[in-house]
């Protein structure tokens, strides 16, 4: 529901390895918004969980839509793979579904040639009614959870665990850099 938290603080909480180094119990009070595979964290559960890339979806699913949730809240939308998702509304009926919506060409061309920058940031898009996302390759936390946190009227909006990187807090193997357009 638009507004749901007017004037509230939200804790966004990605998949980075300075996950390892935070004592979750201290968002035991807050609202959060866990990305992807975040239900790895077996010391945290966010209120709402989003998830947009597909791949991630599919490989993963029983590790995404499980009994961990309870009565939390699910937002999902066809990533930067475009790909439309088959989910188990029945099962899981706490989850919101946005549609695609890539009509601006933001998706192309949208790193420069060094891979260093994102171009048309000034095209970046965030639907008021929150029915549609746009991708523009950059991560789930861009393109849903801070249109998520928005759209439900937050006026504070902390990020954690959101390192610009490869690696993620269950992962040894690790790449190291960060994303080039970060």
């Amino acid at each position: 529901k638009k507004d749901l938290h007017q004037g509230k603080r939200c804790f966004i909480v990605g998949t980075g390895t300075s996950l390892n180094d935070i004592d979750m119990s201290l968002l035991d009070n807050e609202i959060t918004i866990g990305v992807n595979l975040i239900l790895l964290k077996k010391d945290f559960i966010p209120n709402y969980l989003v998830v947009a890339d597909t791949s991630v979806v599919r490989k993963h699913y029983n590790t995404i839509f499980n009994s961990k949730m309870g009565d939390g809240h699910y937002v999902s939308g066809p990533g930067s793979t475009c790909a439309s998702l088959d989910l188990d509304i029945k099962a899981y009926p706490n989850i919101y579904q946005l549609t695609h919506k890539e009509t601006s060409g933001i998706f192309i061309d949208h790193i420069d040639d060094e891979r260093e920058n994102l171009l048309k940031t000034d095209q970046y898009y965030i639907d008021p009614n929150f029915k549609h996302f746009t991708s523009y390759g950059a991560s789930t936390i861009d393109n849903l959870a801070i249109p998520l946190a928005v759209y439900l009227g937050f006026k504070e909006i902390y990020l954690l665990g959101c390192d610009g990187g490869w690696d993620h807090f269950y992962k040894d193997n690790y790449k190291s850099g960060k994303r080039e357009w970060i």
